[in-house]
């Protein structure tokens, strides 16, 4: 663990801590209704402005600040760095790219990130040959966010939880000092079109993990009941996980500690979940057309050009839904993903066009991140 020690309060002046408690106590129920509420337009203030990807946006521990990757622009080895916002926009406060000596032949990326109201910096870092989308090494670091460099492996990549192997981790969080949740996948190349040569790369979801960091590493371990999930977000006040599979607009619950799921709603009539954020029993979900299947060579992805994505709002306990947005051709595609509930209670954070989500990349698909303000509640 680093042992430097300090307050963000550069990034907590901001804006205030969401607040996690939660009184309320029914448990999850079964449900698909869809909620007739008036479709908000909203207001929309675009975030960031690269001339490549910007994308997977993240809260800080305290709701500070957002973490998102992107594209470093104009480097001859394409590294992915990570950087962090304040909530309505601006400068960059604090950033991480690898340009470390040596690494100049290398495409390096932070693939997952996540940052401590202390300075705990947990990520993973993947590293592969210019010119090539393929990783040759993957591995998970814990850091000070002041020296990101001076760190501690905890793992390398691939590794078998509960027997099943895992080489990919994405969308950390920390849950305690020492512990976190985040989800294993597998990664695939996979080709960018079926008659061109170009690689890509798709990410196959395997189940929700927790971890907990020692002094001989880290430890871990599946949250039973999530098999399958592909994108998550934590619930009830950290009480529960909410989840959806591959290919699937189905909403599903299961206990924070493992249990059986439950289906919480039909999402939509759209084909595939691609981002969930949830506070107490309200949700935010994306939705898009794309079809995911158990082949992700196969996957077929309509014109991200088009107005495919859709923003539903959904209660938890009753599995009413209600469409809040659609969009009409803002940014550089019609998807939505990895949306953010802002403590406001009422505005969002959301990634507009480019990687599908946790799902897929797109190497061509340009993406930025926008605050939609009214979308809730």
């Amino acid at each position: 663990m680093p042992t430097h020690r300090r307050s963000f309060a550069f990034v907590a002046s901001l804006v205030l801590a969401a607040g996690l408690a939660c009184s309320h106590s029914d448990p999850f129920v079964t449900g698909s209704n869809l909620e007739t509420v008036p479709l908000v337009s909203g207001t929309d203030v675009r975030l960031t402005y690269n001339s490549d990807q910007d994308y997977w946006p993240s809260w800080t521990e305290d709701s500070a600040g957002v973490l998102y990757a992107y594209v470093a622009p104009g480097r001859a080895d394409h590294d992915r760095c990570v950087g962090l916002l304040p909530p309505g926009g601006g400068t960059r406060l604090w950033e991480m790219c690898d340009n470390q000596a040596g690494h100049g032949d290398s495409t390096d990326s932070f693939t997952a990130f996540a940052l401590g109201r202390d300075g705990r910096l947990l990520y993973q870092e993947v590293t592969a040959h210019v010119g090539t989308e393929v990783p040759t090494t993957k591995a998970l670091w814990l850091a000070d966010s002041a020296r990101p460099f001076t760190r501690r492996k905890l793992v390398a990549f691939p590794i078998s939880i509960g027997g099943t192997s895992v080489d990919w981790l994405a969308d950390l969080a920390w849950t305690g000092p020492v512990d976190f949740i985040g989800l294993a996948e597998e990664y695939l190349p996979v080709p960018h079109c079926r008659s061109c040569a170009l690689d890509d790369s798709a990410f196959i979801g395997k189940f929700v993990v927790r971890g907990h960091i020692d002094g001989a590493g880290v430890t871990l371990t599946a949250i039973s009941g999530t098999d399958g999930a592909n994108v998550f977000a934590l619930a009830e006040g950290g009480t529960a996980v909410v989840f959806a599979r591959r290919g699937s607009n189905a909403l599903q619950g299961v206990a924070a500690n493992g249990g059986t799921p439950v289906l919480l709603s039909t999402v939509g009539s759209q084909n595939t979940i691609v981002g969930i954020a949830c506070r107490d029993v309200t949700c935010l979900v994306a939705t898009d057309q794309l079809v995911l299947l158990p082949n992700p060579s196969l996957d077929v992805f309509p014109n991200l050009n088009s107005p495919a994505g859709t923003l539903f709002r959904v209660n938890l306990t009753s599995g009413a839904s209600a469409l809040r947005r659609t969009n009409t051709g803002l940014g550089n595609g019609g998807m939505y993903a990895s949306p953010l509930l802002l403590p406001n209670g009422t505005d969002i954070i959301v990634q507009v066009g480019g990687t599908a989500g946790r799902l897929h990349t797109a190497s061509s698909a340009l993406g930025d991140l926008y605050l939609f303000k009214g979308i809730l509640p």
